[in-house]
C-alpha cells in the first residue's frame, strides 16, 4: 500500500526515498526535494481502514462506495489543517512547506527532522532521567502554548510525534488530527477525531470535544511525561475509568513533577490544569495553586461551563503567551537588591527605589513650576541674576527628571563604557555586551525588533516581504548590509556569533527577575557583572508573540543547513539555550570587540 521508492510527486519536484511510518489516517514518507537537493518528509493522506492503491498507477481508491463522503471530507480536513501548519513560526513545531494533491489523495511536505523519536528514545533507552525529561517537556509545552493560542488544539500529542533533533531539542510533528476553532467557539472542522490510547483523555475518546478546551491536550502532555519518566505508556482512559490505575512514578521523580503528572491526568476535564501555563506553574513548583494561576484566554474562544479557572482579557492576539501579566513581580521567589558595579538590580517593579523614583520625579516637577513663577516674579521686578540663577537651577532639575523618567523603572546600572553613544558591559567573555537592545531606551525596554539579515523595522512580516529569505549569506556579522547592530550603531557594534551566544549561555549565571517592569533574565559574567535581556517575545506577521514570557534575540550566524532559518537565542523560564528559528522579527543586543 506504500508508494514505490523512485515514485515522482508534484510535476518531478519530490523524489521518494524510503517509507517511514503509517498511522490511521497517513503515510509518511522521506522524499528530496530535486531542485534543492536537499531531504523533506512528506505525509500522504491514506485512511487504513477504508482507503486502498492501484499498484500501477499508485492511484489511491476508497474501497467502500458509501465511506467516499466521508473520506472526501476527512481528506479536506487534512488539507485545511496542513494550509494552517504551515503558517506556524515556531522553532518547536515541524515546518510545512508545501501542500497540494495527486493520486486522488492529498499530500504535505515538511522539513525532515534527523533525529529520532522520544517514543524510540524511551524504547532503546529506557526511562529517562527526570532532567532531562523535563528539558523535552518544557519544549513541547511551549510548542503548544503556540498551538492554543492561534486557537487550535494538537489532538495527538505522544512521544511517538515528539522528534528530537540533532541539537538534541524536542519538536512537535503531525497536526493531522488537530482542530482549529471558530470565533463563537464551535468547530468549524470535521467532527471525526482520531486518538491514540494512553494518550487520549476522556472527552476525546468519546468524541465530544466541543469547545477549545487546552486541558485536552494538557491530558496528553501528561500522559507524554509519564512514559519519559516510566518507560511505560499509560492506561488507556477507557481503563482507567473502569478503575485500572497508573503504575507509581519511580522514587526519584520530584514532587511537584509527580503532582503535575496527576493533575493533568485527571479524568474529569475540569480538575485538570486549563492552561499550559498552569500546568507549567505546578511543574516548577513553589507557585500559586492552579485556581490562582491567572491566564490570558486565546482570542475568539470561550471558556467551557465548567472551567473554574480565572480569566482575564488579553490586549494582543496569538503567540506564544499575549497577555500584560497584572502579577509582575520576580517569579524566581525573591531577589538580590545589592546591585555590583557594571550590573543591574533584580528588584521587582514595585519595589521601594520604583516609588522613590517617582517621589524624586513629583518633588522635581514641583521645583520646575515654582521655579518658572520665580522667574516671572523677577522678570517683572527686572531681577535678572536671579532670572539667571533660576533659569541654572531649572536646567539641571530637568536634566535629573528627564534621567529619572527615562531609567524606565527600578533599574540601576553602572556601564563599563560607551561606544559610538552606547553603554557596554565587560561580563568576562570575549565580547562586550551592549546594556540595551536596539531601539531600546534603558536595559528593561524591549527595543525594535528585525527580521534576521534586515537593517530596518517594518510594522508586519511575511515571507513576500523578507529580503533574507531563502539566501545562503554565511555569517554576517559586522556586514553592514545584513548586520541591524552595525548598520543602526556603528562603529564596532555587531551582531554576536553562533560562539559568542554559547559562551553566554555556558559561562554565565542566568536568573528570571522582573526589572524595570518587564520579566526577562539578569545574566552574570565571569566578571560578576550583568546585563539584563528584557523577555520582548518575537513578531511575526502583525502580531506581538511571547511578551513577558520569553525572547528570541538573533545571532549573525545562519542555520547551514536551511537558508530560511538562523541560529538565535531563545529563552524562556526556566529554558535558556541555543537554538534555530525562522527568520522572523527578533530582538538585537549588540556586541563589540
Amino acid at each position: 500500500m506504500n508508494l514505490p521508492v523512485g515514485t515522482l510527486l508534484r510535476g518531478g519536484t519530490y523524489r521518494i526515498v524510503r517509507f517511514i511510518d503509517s498511522g490511521g489516517f497517513g503515510r509518511t514518507y522521506e522524499a528530496e526535494h530535486l531542485m534543492l537537493q536537499k531531504r523533506v518528509a512528506i505525509k500522504e493522506f491514506f485512511v487504513k481502514d477504508f482507503c486502498t492503491r492501484n499498484e500501477n498507477t499508485s492511484y489511491v481508491v476508497v474501497g467502500i462506495k458509501s465511506k467516499e463522503p466521508l473520506v472526501d471530507k476527512l481528506k479536506s480536513k487534512f488539507v485545511d489543517e496542513a494550509r494552517a501548519v504551515s503558517r506556524f513560526r515556531h522553532a518547536g513545531i515541524v515546518q510545512v512547506s508545501d501542500v497540494f494533491e495527486e493520486n486522488g489523495t492529498a499530500y504535505y511536505v515538511m522539513d525532515y527532522i534527523e533525529g529520532s523519536s522520544l517514543k524510540d528514545i524511551v524504547r532503546s533507552e529506557g526511562p529517562l532521567s527526570e532532567r532531562r525529561a523535563l528539558k523535552y517537556i518544557f519544549q513541547v509545552a511551549d510548542a503548544l502554548k503556540y498551538v492554543h493560542e492561534h486557537n487550535r488544539l494538537h489532538l495527538d500529542v505522544k512521544p511517538g510525534n515528539i522528534m528530537v533533533d540533532g541539537s538534541d531539542n524536542a519538536i512537535l510533528i503531525d497536526f493531522g488530527t488537530s482542530k482549529q476553532y471558530d470565533e463563537v467557539s464551535g468547530e468549524n472542522t470535521s467532527t471525526l477525531l482520531g486518538h491514540t490510547p494512553g494518550y487520549a483523555p476522556p472527552e476525546q475518546m468519546s468524541k465530544s470535544v466541543m469547545n477549545f478546551l487546552p486541558a485536552t491536550d494538557i491530558y496528553a502532555l501528561g500522559a507524554a511525561l509519564y512514559n519519559l519518566l516510566t518507560g511505560k505508556t499509560p492506561p488507556d482512559a477507557n481503563d482507567r475509568i473502569s478503575g485500572t490505575m497508573l503504575d507509581p512514578l519511580p522514587a526519584s521523580v520530584s514532587d511537584c513533577v509527580r503532582r503535575a503528572v496527576e493533575e493533568s491526568m485527571r479524568l474529569n476535564k475540569s480538575q485538570r490544569p486549563q492552561c499550559i501555563e498552569e500546568f507549567l506553574a505546578i511543574l516548577r513548583g513553589g507557585e500559586q495553586a492552579k485556581s490562582e494561576t491567572k491566564q490570558a484566554r486565546p482570542s475568539g474562544t470561550s471558556r467551557p461551563a465548567d472551567d473554574s479557572t480565572v480569566w482575564y482579557e488579553n490586549n494582543n492576539v496569538g503567540g506564544v503567551s499575549n497577555e500584560r501579566r497584572s502579577d509582575k513581580g520576580d517569579r524566581s521567589g525573591g531577589g538580590n537588591d545589592k546591585v555590583a558595579k557594571g550590573g543591574v538590580s533584580d528588584k521587582p517593579s514595585s519595589n521601594p527605589n520604583r516609588a522613590k523614583r517617582w517621589i524624586i520625579v513629583a518633588c522635581v516637577i514641583f521645583c520646575l513650576v515654582a521655579g518658572v513663577v520665580n522667574v516671572v516674579y523677577n522678570v517683572v521686578y527686572e531681577d535678572y541674576g536671579s532670572v539667571a540663577a533660576c533659569v541654572i537651577v531649572g536646567l539641571v532639575a530637568e536634566y535629573f527628571l528627564l534621567k529619572s523618567l527615562k531609567s524606565g523603572g527600578g533599574y540601576e546600572i553602572q556601564a563599563d563604557g560607551t561606544i559610538n553613544g552606547h553603554e557596554w558591559i565587560d561580563l568576562g567573555l570575549s565580547a562586550k555586551w551592549a546594556t540595551c537592545n536596539v531601539g531600546a531606551s534603558s536595559p528593561s525596554d524591549y527595543g525594535d525588533y528585525y527580521a534576521w539579515g534586515e537593517t530596518k523595522t517594518k510594522s508586519e512580516y511575511t515571507e513576500d516581504n523578507f529580503c533574507a529569505n531563502a539566501m545562503y549569506l554565511g555569517d554576517i556579522s559586522g556586514d553592514i548590509r545584513y548586520d541591524a547592530a552595525r548598520a543602526n550603531w556603528g562603529d564596532t557594534w555587531r551582531l554576536p556569533t553562533q560562539a559568542e551566544i554559547q559562551d553566554l549561555l555556558d559561562r554565565c549565571d542566568w536568573k528570571w527577575i522582573n526589572q524595570g517592569g518587564h520579566n526577562g533574565y539578569r545574566v552574570t559574567g565571569p566578571s560578576g557583572k550583568s546585563i539584563f535581556l528584557p523577555a520582548a517575545g518575537y513578531r511575526t506577521s502583525s502580531l506581538h508573540f511571547a511578551d513577558e514570557e520569553g525572547g528570541l534575540y538573533w545571532s549573525s550566524t545562519p542555520n547551514e543547513s536551511h537558508d530560511r532559518r538562523a541560529v538565535c537565542l531563545y529563552f524562556s523560564n526556566p529554558v535558556h539555550n541555543q537554538d534555530w528559528d525562522f527568520r522572523g522579527l527578533g530582538s538585537i543586543r549588540p556586541v563589540s570587540d
